[in-house]
């Protein structure tokens, strides 16, 4: 536990009924009488899984980040500022989904625990507080994605104004005491180490307007309705209010764009409402010829990206409870005669400190794919690396590497780095291998690959800030992740995936046989890093011996005619196979210039006539690792411009998640593949320093 005083007497709560967990939203709230603010007043509060902190009527923040329930993070917010002399109200809204996601774990229980020093004594979380559910949400609900927790969906004829100071809470229940402090699950508890997200709010772009004038059914906008529908012209724009009329409670659609995509949410403002007219927040990532592609919630992802309210009568506001995220937004408005709104969108952002000055790209399309990639990764900074702020939302091992290199060229702020390490450490499972996915228990995608990863992310870590202290305490699961690879190497003693676990290698069409190259390769990578790791530390442990004989086992199986094939079958050879040979240094000496070329014409589209396999965006991230170890950077800048520079001519504003995404819910916007912005500082730091 983080050195912070917990008091006695606090505990954490919840409802007097706390096993209806299902989609569940519960009110907080606590009436205090303040007489002296002449202190600071800093809150400690935290919750199971998310809350949203109002002081008289105020939003303050939300939180807590993404943490496991073993050792649950607790937010610190300076709240002097919204107190005043006399009574004041706190509210607390906690949502509890019921069930574990690829950010949140689940253990059967619900609570907020908070407390603060006020008047010289201590303000907690007790049975003073009085609980009551939230009826205007419906528990009845489906999951957003298989990644995300549930739609949200408002009745507003049923909000009670309960954030209001005036409101009577007299009728609530008592808050019912469900665990001390470190009860099961949540066994220990540390101060939030990454800064809490800041908000900000921003006008969105209306594109077109359609209305549907078949026969209304209870399905939601699907992309058979868009495409169906026609244009709506006698809408009118006055002072931000969208207005029409005589509608005849025909279903109209409204197009927005935000230019990019990033975590945010609707506000919207409605008046002279009848009372029942529905309305579904849609959240869009990208065109497909020119329309909104709207998910088709059939599919493998599942991906239904909405949320649902009814209006009440007269004037109201929507703001949602959670953050999403995408780049377009559509307003689906149903059963209404006329309508009247204005919108907003409130965007969520990391405040990036400690920022580096970039160095100057005189290049006009290698300024321009840095920016796209910026637009990427900022878009993806969240409560940590996030993979994209849409479909997922998710914080996957293996997208945190160049993720960490690309924070380390634009600031100096390594505290995401080391959260996702602690993370992953963490959730360790009991045969020592770790979740792929922090915090979740996304146990059928558990990667064997990104147990190497998070040995890369220790390494750069330890380069970036010289931590020995951390580093060592980590060497007990370093030696733990090799002795579990070390049990499954077959009789040639090459590596072989363990089942029920999930060998990724790549999008690409490479060879997934094994014995397989490129996952030896990258076990060889991760045994010289561990080895190197331990070196920098003075740790004494040897794996001269693996490594020399795992060498000479992959030149043996896999090399032949200069070519590095992904498998006994020589079935394909690919980049990775080829980039992890230079990195890992296998090569004879005479080899390495014609691989490395190899390597190049690859991705400039100009390989052999048997063609080497390209690797997807992300894992060209070792293909640039390769070429720069040997100062290859003309060939990293030719591959970016050609590869990359096709998303900035079209002028896309992010990175995607594969070269094509025409796939069903493939992402525009994915961070993973946001690295070139890490060779251009470096490609560009290296010119002004003259090292070329």
């Amino acid at each position: 536990m983080d050195n912070f005083y917990l008091p006695k007497d606090l505990f954490w709560i919840s409802l007097q009924h706390a096993f209806d967990l299902h989609e569940i939203y519960i009110r907080f709230r606590k009436s205090l009488v303040v007489k002296n603010i002449s202190k600071k007043i800093n809150l400690f509060i935290t919750a199971d899984s998310r809350y949203v902190l109002w002081i008289n009527s105020t939003l303050i923040c939300r939180g807590p980040s993404r943490s496991n329930p073993s050792n649950q993070i607790i937010d610190v917010i300076d709240i002097t500022k919204y107190f005043t002399k006399g009574e004041n109200i706190i509210c607390v809204l906690v949502y509890q989904p019921g069930y574990s996601h690829f950010s949140y774990i689940h253990r059967a229980t619900t609570g907020l625990l908070a407390y603060f020093i006020l008047d010289n004594k201590f303000i907690t979380t007790d049975k003073s507080w009085k609980a009551s559910k939230d009826e205007s949400f419906d528990s009845k609900v489906p999951r957003q994605s298989i990644y995300q927790s549930g739609v949200e969906k408002r009745d507003l004829r049923l909000d009670d104004k309960w954030l209001n100071n005036d409101y009577d809470s007299s009728n609530w229940e008592q808050a019912r005491i469900v665990a001390e402090p470190f009860d099961y699950p949540w066994t220990n508890m540390s101060l939030r180490s990454l800064p809490l997200l800041k908000e900000k709010i921003a006008d969105i772009e209306l594109i077109n307007v359609k209305e549907n004038k078949s026969k209304v059914d209870g399905d939601t906008l699907n992309q058979h309705k868009w495409n169906n529908s026609n244009y709506l012209k006698n809408y009118k724009i006055y002072n931000g209010w969208y207005s029409v009329n005589n509608l005849n409670k025909n279903a109209t659609y409204w197009l927005f764009d935000l230019n990019r995509g990033c975590s945010f949410q609707a506000i919207i403002n409605f008046k002279n409402a009848d009372g029942g007219e529905l309305i579904n927040i849609f959240y869009i990532e990208k065109l497909y010829k020119d329309q909104p592609y709207i998910s088709d919630h059939n599919n493998y992802c599942k991906v239904r990206m909405y949320d649902q309210y009814t209006l009440g009568e007269g004037s109201q506001k929507i703001v949602p409870y959670n953050i999403r995220g995408g780049r377009f937004l559509i307003l689906e408005i149903k059963n209404a005669n006329k309508i009247n709104f204005k919108i907003k969108v409130n965007i969520s952002f990391y405040p990036l400190n400690k920022k580096k000055i970039q160095p100057i790209v005189k290049d006009k399309s290698l300024s321009n794919i840095r920016n796209i990639c910026r637009n990427t990764f900022l878009g993806c900074l969240q409560d940590g690396f996030i993979d994209n702020p849409w479909r997922e939302n998710a914080q996957w091992l293996g997208d945190a590497l160049p993720q960490s290199y690309i924070m380390s060229s634009i600031s100096n702020d390594f505290r995401p780095l080391k959260r996702i390490i602690d993370l992953a450490e963490e959730g360790i499972y009991p045969d020592n291998l770790l979740p792929s996915v922090v915090p979740s228990e996304a146990h059928s995608y558990s990667v064997l690959d990104y147990n190497f990863i998070w040995i890369e992310l220790l390494d750069f870590y330890f380069f970036q800030t010289k931590d020995k202290d951390f580093i060592y305490g980590k060497t007990n699961i370093i030696k733990g992740l090799i002795e579990n690879f070390k049990k499954y190497t077959d009789k040639d003693g090459l590596l072989i995936s363990k089942p029920g676990k999930r060998l990724f290698l790549d999008w690409s069409l490479v060879s997934r046989n094994e014995p397989n190259a490129i996952y030896n390769f990258h076990y060889l990578y991760f045994l010289q890093k561990s080895q190197k790791i331990f070196n920098d530390i003075k740790y004494d442990y040897d794996l001269s011996k693996l490594i020399k004989t795992l060498k000479l086992n992959l030149i043996e199986k896999f090399f032949y005619n200069n070519i590095w094939y992904d498998d006994y079958g020589k079935s394909t050879f690919s980049q990775q196979s080829a980039s992890f040979s230079i990195l890992t240094e296998i090569n004879e000496a005479k080899n390495v210039n014609s691989i490395l070329s190899d390597i190049t014409e690859c991705s400039l589209n100009e390989g052999k006539k048997n063609k080497m396999i390209l690797s997807s965006p992300f894992m060209h991230f070792y293909v640039f690792l390769a070429l720069e170890k040997h100062d290859k950077f003309q060939d990293i800048i030719r591959i970016i411009k050609i590869k990359w520079g096709y998303w900035a001519k079209k002028k896309y504003p992010t990175t995607w998640e594969n070269w094509n995404v025409d796939f069903p819910d493939g992402s525009q916007c994915h961070s993973f593949s946001a690295h070139p912005i890490y060779f251009i500082n470096q490609y560009y730091e290296k010119l002004q320093l003259k090292k070329f």
